[in-house]
């Protein structure tokens, strides 16, 4: 009889993710949502990311993690939301380029081309501007109150 606990079963998985990222595929539901597996799998194996849950499809370590492993490969699989965060595409191009012209929302990507072809500069470069107009907005936004 092989009736395991719970906690057996979650041994057993994240010993497997960790020799395996794509063993994931294999986890129940509740073990694709758990942000310690999932992390384990994706650092194993970045295109793991595409049997994680959508939630942490959109955790930003857990992205990373799978994209740096795959040298932006997994990018397919990041969330919408990050694939829309300047922030976070500049982290991805640092590790290829390549992935934020494959990966981003076309609005990112538009905005993107557009300072690439009016002021001639990276991806990375283009990036890092619109991050900083965003932080400067944001600055803007802050209401002091006496």
């Amino acid at each position: 009889n092989y009736d395991l606990t719970g906690d057996q079963r979650y041994g057993i998985l994240l010993a497997a993710v960790t020799q395996n990222g794509l063993a994931l595929q294999y986890a129940s539901e509740a073990l694709r949502n758990d942000r310690e597996i999932v992390l384990a799998a994706v650092k194993q194996n970045g295109y793991a990311l595409q049997y994680a849950s959508e939630v942490l499809r959109n955790d930003r370590e857990i992205a990373l993690a799978a994209v740096e492993d795959t040298q932006g490969g997994a990018i397919d699989y990041v969330s919408e939301a990050l694939k829309n965060d300047p922030r976070f595409m500049l982290n991805v191009a640092r590790i290829n380029p390549f992935a934020v012209t494959l990966g981003a929302s076309s609005n990112l990507r538009e905005e993107v081309d557009e300072l690439r072809t009016n002021r001639g500069v990276s991806v990375e470069d283009a990036l890092a501007t619109i991050v900083a107009g965003q932080a400067e907005e944001e600055e803007k936004a802050v209401i002091v109150i006496e």
